[in-house]
């Protein structure tokens, strides 16, 4: 990272951006986005997308019949449940497993394999 005042200040710096993508940004709050890993200036967010695109690093969306067999599962066991004559509190701490247990999968797989798996329809 060179500041502008480095580049004014000593010209043989300039070298620096010869047959290179140059991003300019400022240091300001104004400049300051919240995100998953903390509060980031704007020019460093659009320099890690353009530096996982350069590198494929990027998020691929799991197949939709995967989110299906979640639900379609989740469904299952609570049927189960319920025909097995469950009560409402030991479906509702089913429920809540379930739930969190897709969380934690989706962000394992996230973490792992870059994979995106949809956490809102299951």
């Amino acid at each position: 990272m060179v500041s502008y005042r480095q580049l004014l200040k000593d010209p043989d710096t300039r070298w620096i951006l010869q047959d290179r993508l140059v991003l300019v940004g400022e240091e300001s709050k104004r400049e300051r986005f919240s995100t998953p890993f903390g509060e980031r200036p704007g020019v460093l967010i659009h320099a890690s997308a353009i530096h996982s695109i350069r590198s494929q690093q990027l998020l691929r969306h799991t197949p939709w019949w995967l989110s299906f067999l979640f639900i379609l599962s989740s469904c299952y066991a609570l049927v189960v449940m319920v025909a097995r004559g469950a009560s409402v509190l030991s479906l509702t701490r089913a429920s809540v497993l379930l739930i969190l247990g897709i969380l934690l999968l989706s962000a394992l797989c996230v973490r792992l394999g870059q994979d995106w798996v949809d956490i809102v329809y299951p």
